[in-house]
C-alpha cells in the first residue's frame, strides 16, 4: 500500500513540512491534498511568522519539465520559503506559466508544423494571437493583427490568461486547462484573483502581477 507523501510537524516557533516521494508515482488525488495543506499552513503562517523548514527528497532546485505534477509540488515548497508574499506571488505565477509551457510547448499541443498552429494550418496563417483568431477567422482571416508581445514567434509576455486560452481545435482534442485542473492556479490564487487573471489577456505580467497583487490577501 503506497503511503502518503506529505507529513507536518508544527512547533512553537517552526513549522516543518516533511515530502518524501521514496521513488513514488505522484497521484492527482494525493497531490491536490497535498497542495491544499501547503497553501493552508503558508495563509496561517502569514500571521503566525513561523519559520518554515522544509525536509524532502525532491530536488527543489531541478527545472521539471517532464512531469508537470513535480513541478508543481516543487514549486508550492519553494513558495514556503518566500516570506514577502508579494515575491510569492510572482514565484507562483511564473511557476504556473511554466506549468502551461510545458503542457502546450512541450506536448506539442498546438500541432505547430512549419511554424503554424492547428488552428491556422488551413488558412497558412503564421503569426496572430489565439484569441484574435478565434473572433476574427469568419470576417477576414488572412488579416489577423500580430499581438505587440509575440517576437520571433513567441510570447514575451507571460500573460497567464493568455496561457490558458485553448482554441476551439484544440478542445477539440480533448484539451482544455482552467483554473481548477491546473493546482498551482486552483489552490494559490483567490476567487478574485482568478477573475482578475482571466479578463488580463494580451497583457505584460509586470500588469497583471500589479493587479493581483491589490487582492493578494
Amino acid at each position: 500500500m503506497k503511503k502518503n507523501y506529505l507529513k507536518i510537524n508544527e512547533s512553537k516557533d517552526s513549522i516543518e513540512i516533511q515530502v518524501y516521494l521514496e521513488n513514488q508515482e505522484l497521484e492527482e488525488k494525493k497531490l491536490n491534498a497535498s497542495m491544499k495543506q501547503i497553501v493552508k499552513i503558508i495563509k496561517r503562517n502569514n500571521r503566525k511568522k513561523k519559520e518554515i523548514m522544509i525536509d524532502t527528497d525532491l530536488d527543489l532546485e531541478k527545472d521539471e519539465k517532464k512531469d508537470n505534477k513535480r513541478l508543481s509540488l516543487i514549486a508550492a515548497l519553494n513558495a514556503c520559503k518566500i516570506k514577502d508574499k508579494n515575491e510569492r506571488l510572482e514565484y507562483i505565477y511564473m511557476a504556473a506559466c511554466k506549468y502551461l509551457d510545458n503542457e502546450y510547448i512541450e506536448k506539442n499541443i498546438c500541432e505547430f508544423c512549419n511554424d503554424i498552429c492547428l488552428g491556422k494550418q488551413k488558412y497558412n496563417i503564421k503569426n496572430g494571437c489565439c484569441h484574435e483568431f478565434k473572433l476574427k477567422n469568419i470576417f477576414y482571416p488572412k488579416n489577423l493583427p500580430l499581438c505587440q508581445y509575440q517576437k520571433e514567434g513567441k510570447c514575451i509576455a507571460d500573460c497567464l490568461g493568455c496561457k490558458l486560452f485553448a482554441c476551439d481545435e484544440v478542445r477539440k482534442k480533448g484539451v482544455k486547462l482552467t483554473y481548477y485542473n491546473v493546482p498551482l492556479v486552483r489552490y494559490f490564487f483567490n476567487f478574485a484573483q482568478k477573475i482578475m487573471i482571466r479578463f488580463s489577456v494580451f497583457t505584460h505580467k509586470d500588469t497583471v502581477l500589479k493587479r493581483l497583487r491589490l487582492f493578494n490577501f
